[in-house]
């Protein structure tokens, strides 16, 4: 996971605090305190509590630079000066904001996750260390990063983003982004709609007697899409019951709903390919939920800073710079694997 797979690609607003920045984060809920007085006090509301920044403006620089570079390669220099969005505003701009809340997220799902216990140690961490020590050799030392960055920032940034991406890990287990098979089934008919009851008899007479369902269809039926693959809540209810009790090659009878008529014929039941598909993609939205009202909580009550002028810095460092070391989230994605 790399620093575009933890951020959204919008920028967010350019405040102190974190609320309504990232949403890929964590599944752990802090609430907002509220301080309840005594009968007939006014209820008083502790405000957010303020977070440093555990990374300083040389562990800062590293993943500026290294996410620099990894989007010069994919897209030349060239797409700096590109204009995203409304108001002319360029790439360089939008970069800047989402380094910001780059840094922002980290420190948040870091946060969360001391919060539930995760440390990062035993063979693991050796395992880090090791992988730090060699990425600073071959991407730093002998460099001018070197005379910022020593080797215990750079083990402590590799253990940081560890316990991000293990936290995530554990994030992924939360019960609330499970999908079932049955949830994410996929099938494929062919189908006749229409609005005229006794076409809809007719259409279904003659199917029910051998007749071709394609050819029926493209009689009787006021819906250009005839073979059309289905998930459940695409139908009327009264359709979607009828049309998923179907097995390979059954036909249904007709189904009324919403003043038409629906008659099915199944060709696939289960089209396993697409369900797991379609699988993936609920879960991984499911999971994008359960983050973001866990993050969106942890926000209520909490803002992390991040001193203006020192990130001015290291945003212009990496600019001016010619980082030419590995990519610092694919380095540490492999040791912590």
């Amino acid at each position: 996971m790399r620093e575009s797979e933890l951020n959204h690609r919008t920028p967010g607003r350019d405040g102190r605090t974190c609320r309504g920045v990232f949403r890929h984060v964590l599944p752990a809920i802090l609430a907002l305190t509220l301080l309840l007085g005594g009968c007939g006090k006014e209820e008083e509301v502790r405000g957010p509590e303020k977070v440093s920044l555990r990374l300083n403006e040389a562990q800062m620089l590293l993943i500026a630079s290294s996410e620099r570079k990894r989007t010069e390669e994919l897209y030349t220099d060239r797409i700096w000066q590109v204009e995203v969005g409304d108001g002319g505003r360029t790439y360089e701009e939008a970069f800047g904001d989402r380094m910001k809340e780059f840094f922002i997220e980290l420190e948040a799902m870091d946060c969360l996750a001391e919060a539930q216990g995760l440390k990062i140690q035993g063979e693991e961490r050796k395992r880090l260390d090791d992988a730090a020590a060699a990425f600073y050799e071959t991407s730093v030392a002998g460099t001018d990063l070197a005379d910022r960055l020593s080797r215990d920032d750079t083990a402590a940034l590799f253990r940081d983003y560890a316990l991000a991406l293990a936290e995530r890990n554990a994030m992924m287990s939360d019960r609330r982004a499970e999908v079932s098979e049955s949830e994410a089934k996929v099938i494929r008919v062919q189908q006749i709609i229409t609005d005229d009851p006794a076409a809809a008899e007719k259409a279904l007479e003659r199917a029910q007697s051998g007749g071709d369902f394609y050819a029926l269809a493209q009689t009787y039926s006021r819906n250009r899409s005839i073979q059309v693959r289905l998930t459940r809540g695409e139908l009327p209810q009264e359709a979607e019951d009828a049309v998923f009790r179907l097995n390979d090659g059954e036909l249904s009878g007709i189904v009324q709903a919403g003043g038409l008529y629906y008659i099915f014929k199944c060709i696939d039941a289960y089209d396993e390919k697409e369900t797991a598909l379609r699988r993936q993609t609920m879960q991984e939205e499911r999971l994008r939920t359960v983050v973001s009202e866990a993050f969106e909580d942890w926000c209520d009550g909490h803002s992390v800073e991040i001193d203006s002028q020192i990130f001015g810095n290291v945003l212009e460092t990496a600019k001016t710079g010619s980082y030419q070391g590995e990519d610092f989230f694919a380095a540490v994605k492999a040791a912590a694997q």
